[in-house]
């Protein structure tokens, strides 16, 4: 049995899209309202949007993807996943014509 450790989920996270472009909207919202007020006004609610859509995506990553498990059993693969709405499912074996593992440059060293 293999778990993904919900510091590595998080990790992952932070490095994918959604987390970098959440820390973007906020520091050009905190540059915005260090330069005008009157720029701050009118790009806010856009800031605020594109905030809350990053966040939402963070969020469905991280719910979905919480407690990452995958086991073999004599019915195939077991995978099991997810924070508040649980997901399990059994693959056949003989299903499975390959596996693909995708590794960031920034996650090699930690191997």
């Amino acid at each position: 049995m293999v778990t993904v450790p919900a510091g590595r989920l998080i990790g992952s996270v932070a490095l994918s899209t959604a987390g970098p472009a959440a820390v973007m909207v906020a520091f050009a919202g905190a540059v915005l309202a260090f330069v005008s007020a009157a720029a701050l006004a009118a790009l806010a609610i856009s800031l605020v949007w594109l905030l809350i859509v990053c966040l939402s995506l963070v969020w469905r990553r991280v719910s979905t993807q919480y407690g990452f498990t995958v086991a073999q059993s004599p019915d195939g693969i077991r995978i099991r996943r997810g924070l508040l709405g649980t997901v399990a499912e059994t693959i056949p074996a003989r299903r499975v014509q390959a596996v693909r593992v995708i590794e960031p440059l920034l996650w090699r060293p930690l191997q």
